[in-house]
């Protein structure tokens, strides 16, 4: 029994401490550090998954549906990314240099917050006339409610298995995330 506990305080010690550094290299990361690192900041669709490569990486690509910050005109381009993306879906990116015009791809980062799944948007022009600062958190909170969402859907399943908990847990570190960031404003 020792041994088990032992073995399971050391695996939740290796998967908690990456998700720690993931977001930022520095410490907790806020809004306004959030906005100000990301040099280009957009909200694109995927329109497809390449194969799985060496490095955990794939080729997505997207098409980029709105510039927050940025000079990014609306394009199709490929990302070089290591985050889990569905075709057909809508993610806010968060990239730590400029995309110049021309350029047909570019890589993602790895901070947690680089990618957030995004949920439909039901009146997208409203988004638009927000101030920046304004649609990231209305991004960022309508993630938080859907994680909660998943959460508590999960938690009420009757079999729940190792697999359904450890989305549980993942999920749970996402909200956590957002939590931080939406809390430094």
């Amino acid at each position: 029994m020792r041994a088990y506990t032992l073995t399971f305080t050391l695996l939740a010690s290796l998967t908690v401490l990456p998700v720690y550094l993931q977001v930022s290299e520095s410490g907790p990361i806020s809004l306004d550090r959030y906005i100000e690192t990301g040099q280009t900041i957009v909200i694109a669709k995927c329109l497809s998954v390449g194969p799985l490569k060496a490095g955990l990486t794939a080729d997505v690509e997207m098409r980029i549906l709105h510039t927050l910050k940025g000079a990014e005109a609306d394009r199709e381009f490929t990302a070089d990314t290591g985050f889990y993306m569905q075709e057909g879906e809508s993610y806010l990116l968060q990239l730590r240099s400029v995309v110049h015009s021309g350029e047909k791809s570019f890589h993602i980062g790895r901070s947690k917050i680089s990618v957030v799944p995004m949920h439909a948007i039901e009146n997208f022009a409203e988004l638009k006339a927000l101030p920046l600062r304004q649609q990231v958190i209305r991004i960022f909170s309508q993630r938080k409610s859907a994680v909660a969402d998943e959460i508590r859907r999960l938690s009420f399943l009757d079999r729940r298995t190792e697999e359904v908990e450890e989305q549980i847990l993942r999920l749970t570190r996402e909200r956590e995330v957002l939590e931080k960031v939406l809390e430094g404003r």
